[in-house]
């Protein structure tokens, strides 16, 4: 009775008579904004900022490092480098060319490529099109896994099972994607077709079929699984680490303690107390390595033949391809913010603390 008592003292932040002045002024609602809503009304606000400021950091840095005109030096025709620069664009100051790029960006237009004359937009989306599917499933395999692994090395300190999942985790780390793709190709691709003399690999290792294509059967899983296992071995082995730190310094705090003397089955502790506390910081790992993945996976995608976002970098990079280069920056950009506010939805999942501070 006390303690409902006390219960019945505390002022509700979520909801008010109505009627009554809210903060801004005037009879207000039922419904009060929350802190939680109010956090990710910032956030947003200063994601815009930082977007603008990176694209014109990126804009200008690409800008100034590539020149398409250098091909016309040696050119007999003189005025050649003069239309070159004014079908491009590059006759004006460069404050102007930003702002024209950037009314576009708002209107769905970032430009033509300086190397194939494509519209950048359809080169960004059908690239990043084969790169999200490899980092969607990489993201869901690596994320159930390095919690799995995370869990039982802290549950298990110091017991058999954590020595081998720390050492396959510093194996993994230790691995360069490069390699494991190569080794992934030799072993799960070509021996295993010659040892049980198939006529075709269990797993291909060149390309990958779109779901808007062929869908999601049992051929694109097959050119699925090496891309994906190549991208992951690494987060996998990182993220597991980071999971297992965050679980033991939870497992040593008071409230679990306090569970585990008051009868509270181990598992219940472990799944409900423990866990859910100990994934708050790894989400804030798990959503900056993901958001950054969307920038291009270059190894492996280089490695089995993916036109993704990789690839794209890469050949901007080495045409000087301005337009390209600073659109794949600004995705990339897009989605460390986005990941990012994310994540802080997360914390309020899992930590009803943070929905009211």
């Amino acid at each position: 009775a006390g303690r409902v008592a006390r219960l019945a003292t505390v002022p509700c932040s979520m909801c008010r008579p109505e009627g009554r002045a809210t903060r801004w002024g005037g009879p207000g609602p039922v419904v009060a904004i929350t802190p939680m809503l109010a956090l990710l009304v910032r956030r947003f606000a200063y994601s815009i900022v930082v977007l603008l400021v990176a694209s014109f950091v990126t804009f200008m840095s690409c800008r100034l490092t590539f020149d398409p005109l250098v091909k016309f030096a040696q050119s007999k025709d003189p005025l050649a480098k003069a239309r070159e620069a004014k079908r491009l664009g590059l006759d004006r100051p460069l404050i102007e060319q930003y702002w024209t790029w950037l009314r576009g960006v708002f209107r769905g237009d970032l430009g033509r490529s300086w190397r194939t004359n494509d519209e950048v937009w359809a080169m960004i989306t059908r690239a990043l099109g084969f790169t999200v599917q490899l980092i969607i499933w990489g993201i869901l395999v690596a994320a159930l896994l390095s919690i799995a692994i995370g869990v039982i090395s802290a549950v298990r300190q110091y017991s058999v099972a954590d020595y081998t999942l720390s050492a396959v985790s510093y194996l993994g780390l230790a691995m360069p994607p490069t390699v494991f793709g190569l080794l992934a190709i030799q072993f799960l691709g070509v021996w295993l077709k010659d040892q049980f003399d198939l006529d075709r690999p269990i797993f291909f290792f060149i390309g990958l079929h779109s779901t808007g294509e062929s869908g999601i059967n049992l051929d694109y899983l097959r050119h699925l699984v090496l891309p994906v296992l190549t991208l992951t071995v690494q987060i996998i082995a990182s993220w597991s680490r980071f999971q297992r730190s965050s679980m033991l310094d939870v497992l040593s705090a008071d409230y679990v303690r306090t569970a585990r003397a008051k009868g509270v089955r181990r598992r219940k502790v472990i799944m409900r107390h423990a866990l859910r506390n100990a994934l708050i910081p790894v989400m804030t790992v798990m959503a900056i390595d993901a958001a950054v993945l969307f920038g291009g996976l270059l190894v492996t995608e280089a490695t089995f033949s993916v036109p993704g976002m990789g690839r794209l970098l890469l050949q901007a990079l080495e045409s000087g391809d301005a337009p390209v280069l600073t659109a794949a920056v600004m995705v990339s950009a897009v989605f460390v913010i986005v990941f990012n506010l994310l994540a802080d939805l997360l914390y309020a999942v899992l930590d009803p603390r943070v929905r009211v501070a």
